[in-house]
Protein backbone atom coordinates (compact mmCIF):
# COMPACT_ATOMS: atom_id res chain seq x y z
CA UNK A 1 0.00 0.00 0.00
CA UNK A 2 2.87 2.34 0.79
CA UNK A 3 4.29 1.93 -2.77
CA UNK A 4 0.93 2.79 -4.35
CA UNK A 5 0.69 5.88 -2.16
CA UNK A 6 4.20 6.98 -3.22
CA UNK A 7 3.37 6.47 -6.92
CA UNK A 8 0.20 8.49 -6.44
CA UNK A 9 2.14 11.36 -4.83
CA UNK A 10 4.73 11.36 -7.66
CA UNK A 11 1.92 11.36 -10.24
CA UNK A 12 0.14 14.18 -8.41
CA UNK A 13 3.38 16.20 -8.24
CA UNK A 14 3.96 15.76 -11.98
CA UNK A 15 0.39 16.79 -12.69
CA UNK A 16 0.83 20.02 -10.73
CA UNK A 17 4.17 20.72 -12.43
CA UNK A 18 2.67 20.31 -15.90
CA UNK A 19 -0.35 22.44 -14.99
CA UNK A 20 1.93 25.27 -13.87
CA UNK A 21 3.99 25.43 -17.08
CA UNK A 22 3.33 28.77 -18.73
CA UNK A 23 2.93 28.87 -22.51
CA UNK A 24 5.42 30.86 -24.55
CA UNK A 25 4.49 34.52 -24.77
CA UNK A 26 5.03 36.15 -28.15
CA UNK A 27 4.40 39.65 -29.40
CA UNK A 28 1.12 40.18 -31.27
CA UNK A 29 3.28 41.45 -34.15
CA UNK A 30 4.42 38.41 -36.14
CA UNK A 31 8.13 37.73 -36.10
CA UNK A 32 10.25 35.78 -38.57
CA UNK A 33 12.87 33.87 -36.62
CA UNK A 34 14.81 32.18 -39.42
CA UNK A 35 14.67 31.56 -43.16
CA UNK A 36 16.17 28.54 -44.92
CA UNK A 37 16.47 27.50 -48.57
CA UNK A 38 16.32 23.87 -49.65
CA UNK A 39 19.27 24.39 -52.04
CA UNK A 40 22.10 26.83 -52.66
CA UNK A 41 21.79 27.02 -56.45
CA UNK A 42 19.15 26.55 -59.14
CA UNK A 43 19.11 26.44 -62.93
CA UNK A 44 17.54 29.50 -64.53
CA UNK A 45 13.77 29.10 -64.93
CA UNK A 46 13.90 25.29 -64.46
CA UNK A 47 14.17 24.23 -60.82
CA UNK A 48 11.72 24.94 -58.02
CA UNK A 49 12.99 26.33 -54.72
CA UNK A 50 11.50 25.81 -51.25
CA UNK A 51 11.83 28.66 -48.76
CA UNK A 52 11.17 27.67 -45.12
CA UNK A 53 10.05 30.53 -42.87
CA UNK A 54 10.14 29.97 -39.09
CA UNK A 55 7.74 32.40 -37.39
CA UNK A 56 5.89 33.18 -34.20
CA UNK A 57 2.81 35.31 -33.50
CA UNK A 58 1.32 36.15 -30.11
CA UNK A 59 -2.33 36.34 -31.13
CA UNK A 60 -2.14 33.60 -33.76
CA UNK A 61 -3.95 35.48 -36.50
CA UNK A 62 -1.80 34.28 -39.38
CA UNK A 63 -3.42 33.00 -42.57
CA UNK A 64 -6.55 33.77 -44.48
CA UNK A 65 -10.18 33.26 -43.59
CA UNK A 66 -13.48 34.44 -45.08
CA UNK A 67 -13.19 37.80 -43.30
CA UNK A 68 -9.55 38.39 -44.30
CA UNK A 69 -8.73 36.82 -47.67
CA UNK A 70 -5.78 39.12 -48.47
CA UNK A 71 -2.22 38.08 -49.29
CA UNK A 72 0.04 37.80 -46.26
CA UNK A 73 3.50 36.60 -47.35
CA UNK A 74 5.64 39.02 -49.32
CA UNK A 75 8.81 37.99 -51.17
CA UNK A 76 10.92 40.80 -52.64
CA UNK A 77 13.57 40.10 -55.29
CA UNK A 78 16.53 42.29 -54.25
CA UNK A 79 17.82 42.50 -57.83
CA UNK A 80 14.67 44.05 -59.31
CA UNK A 81 12.48 45.13 -56.38
CA UNK A 82 9.65 42.90 -57.70
CA UNK A 83 7.28 41.87 -54.89
CA UNK A 84 5.58 38.50 -55.12
CA UNK A 85 2.66 38.23 -52.71
CA UNK A 86 1.18 34.95 -51.56
CA UNK A 87 -1.39 33.82 -49.01
CA UNK A 88 -1.09 31.26 -46.25
CA UNK A 89 -4.12 29.23 -47.35
CA UNK A 90 -5.18 28.26 -43.84
CA UNK A 91 -6.38 30.06 -40.74
CA UNK A 92 -3.55 29.16 -38.34
CA UNK A 93 -5.26 30.59 -35.25
CA UNK A 94 -5.05 28.27 -32.25
CA UNK A 95 -8.30 27.06 -30.72
CA UNK A 96 -8.70 27.54 -26.99
CA UNK A 97 -7.29 30.07 -24.56
CA UNK A 98 -3.67 30.03 -25.71
CA UNK A 99 -3.49 32.03 -28.94
CA UNK A 100 0.26 32.30 -29.49
CA UNK A 101 1.59 30.14 -32.31
CA UNK A 102 4.94 29.33 -33.82
CA UNK A 103 5.88 27.12 -36.70
CA UNK A 104 7.32 26.87 -40.18
CA UNK A 105 5.71 27.95 -43.42
CA UNK A 106 7.16 26.34 -46.57
CA UNK A 107 6.80 28.39 -49.75
CA UNK A 108 7.63 26.88 -53.15
CA UNK A 109 8.98 29.26 -55.79
CA UNK A 110 8.42 27.42 -59.07
CA UNK A 111 11.31 29.08 -60.88
CA UNK A 112 13.96 31.75 -60.48
CA UNK A 113 15.09 33.73 -63.47
CA UNK A 114 18.32 35.55 -64.27
CA UNK A 115 18.13 39.29 -64.87
CA UNK A 116 19.76 39.97 -68.27
CA UNK A 117 22.42 42.56 -68.97
CA UNK A 118 20.56 43.27 -72.25
CA UNK A 119 17.32 41.90 -73.64
CA UNK A 120 14.12 40.68 -72.00
CA UNK A 121 14.24 38.74 -68.72
CA UNK A 122 13.64 35.00 -68.78
CA UNK A 123 14.17 34.68 -72.52
CA UNK A 124 16.89 32.66 -74.25
CA UNK A 125 17.87 35.60 -76.52
CA UNK A 126 19.04 37.91 -73.73
CA UNK A 127 22.65 38.39 -72.63
CA UNK A 128 23.24 36.92 -69.18
CA UNK A 129 26.23 36.64 -66.88
CA UNK A 130 27.19 32.98 -66.13
CA UNK A 131 25.47 33.13 -62.72
CA UNK A 132 23.72 35.62 -60.50
CA UNK A 133 23.32 35.88 -56.77
CA UNK A 134 19.71 36.25 -55.67
CA UNK A 135 18.60 37.31 -52.21
CA UNK A 136 14.96 37.69 -51.25
CA UNK A 137 13.59 39.98 -48.52
CA UNK A 138 10.63 38.28 -46.86
CA UNK A 139 7.99 39.54 -44.46
CA UNK A 140 4.56 38.38 -43.34
CA UNK A 141 1.46 40.20 -42.14
CA UNK A 142 -1.32 39.02 -39.89
CA UNK A 143 -5.05 39.62 -40.19
CA UNK A 144 -4.78 42.63 -37.85
CA UNK A 145 -2.44 44.30 -40.33
CA UNK A 146 0.70 43.89 -38.23
CA UNK A 147 3.82 43.48 -40.37
CA UNK A 148 6.67 41.26 -39.23
CA UNK A 149 10.33 42.06 -39.37
CA UNK A 150 11.93 41.82 -42.81
CA UNK A 151 14.45 39.02 -43.10
CA UNK A 152 16.80 38.16 -45.95
CA UNK A 153 17.19 34.68 -47.37
CA UNK A 154 20.64 33.16 -47.63
CA UNK A 155 22.13 33.92 -51.08
CA UNK A 156 20.90 31.72 -53.92
CA UNK A 157 23.08 31.19 -56.97
CA UNK A 158 21.06 31.16 -60.20
CA UNK A 159 22.85 29.47 -63.11
CA UNK A 160 22.08 31.58 -66.17
CA UNK A 161 21.69 30.28 -69.76
CA UNK A 162 24.67 30.65 -72.09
Amino acid sequence: MNTQYSIFLVFLGLLFAVACIKPDEYSIVPEIMEIRLDKAEVDNYIEPLVISIDFQDGDGDIGINKDAPQKNIFIVDNRTGFIDSLAVPYDLESPGNIKGISGTIDVTILSSCCVPETGLPCTPNADYPPRQELVYDIYITDRSGNQSNIMKTPPLSVICPN
